[in-house]
């Protein structure tokens, strides 16, 4: 059985269990998503989205994230904690 075969019997096993399970971050975009569950460890969900409001929108797109300053991104996530791995993480990610 391959790894991919694995994952969608994995899948399809939690969508049983787990029917009408929602994710509590607020997102539009995949890579939105990505950085939303990123910021998201040590944090609850209702900050992230807070965070991520303000950050998407100094930020809108991939390419902008992937411009931004390190003290900047530093100061919009701050109040998820470990906000200098946070940053780096997301700004690496883009």
């Amino acid at each position: 059985m391959t790894k991919k075969e694995k994952a969608l019997l994995a899948c399809e096993a939690l969508e049983k269990i787990y029917p009408d399970v929602e994710c509590s971050l607020n997102f539009t975009k995949p890579y939105e998503l990505m950085i939303a569950t990123r910021l998201s460890a040590q944090c609850t969900d209702a900050r992230v989205n807070i965070v991520c409001r303000d950050l998407f929108l100094k930020y809108p797109d991939v390419y902008a994230m992937a411009k931004a300053e390190n003290k900047d991104v530093e100061a919009l996530v701050f109040s998820c904690g470990v906000y200098k791995v946070k940053a780096a993480n997301i700004i690496d990610f883009s």
